[in-house]
């Protein structure tokens, strides 16, 4: 299981985003999934359950998974992003 999707503990990077505090990381990802139309809530740099589940279904729609590293997903959702008209 992805650590960005624990209840309780943090998702990891090169720092560590808490699960209810502010992260650009987290912002970056909200703002390119919206782009991107998976709907992963306000863009408030707060990891919660609508952008879990924007995270989840962009994932399954890319045939893979981050393994919770929310730098990597950043990059990922970034680039999709730029290629979206």
């Amino acid at each position: 299981k992805p650590l960005w999707q624990s209840a309780s503990g943090p998702a990891k990077s090169g720092t560590e985003v808490a699960s209810r505090g502010y992260s650009q990381s987290v912002a970056d990802i909200q703002r390119d999934l919206t782009r991107l139309g998976y709907a992963p809530g306000p863009v408030d740099g707060q990891l919660g359950p609508k952008t879990k589940a924007a995270i989840a279904r962009f994932e399954n729609d890319q045939g893979h998974a981050s393994g919770g590293n929310i730098d990597q997903l950043a990059k990922e959702t970034e680039r999709m992003a730029a290629k979206s008209p």
